[in-house]
């Protein structure tokens, strides 16, 4: 029997929260993006194969802008249960990762969300996915439907630089961080772990260390 992968929302408990850095060595050899790659997608592993009812939300509080441009920062910052966090440390990837000491040892700790207080939501949005290749070529066969014919250089990629751009494989995904109040409200993110701007999914992110780094950047 095929198992049935999970699409759109989960809830995510957020009962507890997994820290995870690339090492200094990892830093230094350039891999840190590797790093977060592979951590990204054992969360969306983690979440098509798991429960709907305890999927993994993904973080990124010290996000800061270099050259222009965000990038993650030193560490990715995992919510969920102990469980379902527990689990994804198991995830061959992960595993690798810690095997071959491209980060720290990673910790789990409690995590609890407070209504009213400050927190950040992780919103995807589909900026990035219109410059894949076949995101441009639907742009293009639009274009010409409409009689307009543009040259190929006003479909070259254009990025947001309020919009943290990740990869998965070929696949670009944007990110933009929104801080703003936890709620009472379920926490629901997506299989990659990332809420809609429809629906904010926000995580106990500490809002004021996102702010000093900020204002440090």
């Amino acid at each position: 029997m095929t198992e049935r992968l999970n699409e759109g929302t989960g809830r995510c408990l957020a009962t507890a929260q997994l820290v995870i850095k690339p090492t200094r060595p990892a830093f230094e050899l350039g891999a840190a993006p590797d790093v977060f790659a592979t951590i990204l997608n054992a969360v969306h592993h983690a979440n098509r194969h798991g429960d709907k009812g305890d999927f993994i939300g993904v973080s990124f509080p010290l996000l800061r802008k270099v050259r222009g441009r965000l990038q993650t920062g030193d560490e990715a910052v995992l919510f969920g249960s102990e469980t379902s966090l527990e689990a994804l440390l198991k995830l061959e990837g992960l595993a690798t990762l810690q095997r071959r000491q491209m980060v720290q040892t990673p910790d789990i700790f409690e995590a609890e969300v407070e209504p009213g207080e400050l927190g950040a939501a992780y919103v995807r949005s589909r900026w990035a996915e219109k410059y894949t290749s076949g995101g441009i070529r639907r742009r293009k066969r639009r274009d010409q439907k409409r009689g307009i014919n543009l040259p190929d250089s006003a479909y070259r990629y254009k990025p947001d630089r309020n919009e943290l751009v990740l990869h998965y494989g070929q696949v670009p995904l944007s990110v933009k961080q929104v801080i703003t109040q936890m709620t009472e409200q379920p926490i629901l993110v997506s299989t990659y772990g990332f809420s809609s701007s429809q629906a904010l999914g926000v995580l106990p992110v500490d809002a004021q260390e996102v702010e000093r780094d900020r204002e440090a950047a």
